[in-house]
């Protein structure tokens, strides 16, 4: 393997910098809310170029390298996979603050799950009713009344003229 790549074990990932048959470089990447620039950083005249912080792991010491891909393709690739990770972190971070929200709201509410925790009790009571009603902006002509003549010339031998509707002026 020739290059750059981006690994994410769990939960830790990499960008590794490779030479045929061995490792080169690592630079880890933080998962603990450190700006990822700290990290990695694209430079500012170019999309192609990246500056590196490659760290040793016995000895923890590190130095910056410059990366430079020949080809875009390859640099927007590498681009895109520490977006990916940046997002993952993110989602990361929302669920946890989620998970502690409703663990603070589930113990406050004695171990009930999560709608009561929330004090919302949304069932209808007995003897309860809900009355719904449905308008609708079309407004109906005769409102109820047939027209004789209209139920007397329809073919259809029903007797019963299907009731006309107004649309409202745009």
């Amino acid at each position: 393997m020739k290059g750059c790549m981006l690994a994410a074990v769990a939960p830790v990932a990499q960008a590794c910098l490779a030479l045929p048959g061995e490792l080169f470089a690592e630079c880890p990447l933080p998962h603990d809310g450190t700006a990822l620039t700290t990290a990695v950083e694209p430079v500012v005249d170019s999309s192609r170029y990246f500056v590196v912080r490659v760290e040793d792991r016995e000895s923890r010491k590190h130095a910056f390298v410059g990366v430079g891909f020949r080809e875009r393709n390859d640099a927007s690739d590498f681009a895109a996979a520490l977006d990916d990770y940046r997002q993952y972190l993110r989602r990361k971070q929302e669920a946890e603050e989620m998970r502690e929200e409703f663990t603070k709201l589930k113990t406050a509410a004695g171990g009930e799950d999560g709608a009561a925790a929330a004090g919302l009790d949304l069932s209808l009571k007995p003897g309860q009713t809900i009355h719904i009603n449905l308008s609708s902006s079309l407004k109906r002509c005769g409102s109820g009344k047939q027209n004789s003549s209209s139920s007397s010339t329809s073919g259809s031998g029903s007797g019963a003229a299907p009731p006309q509707l107004k649309l409202a002026p745009p």
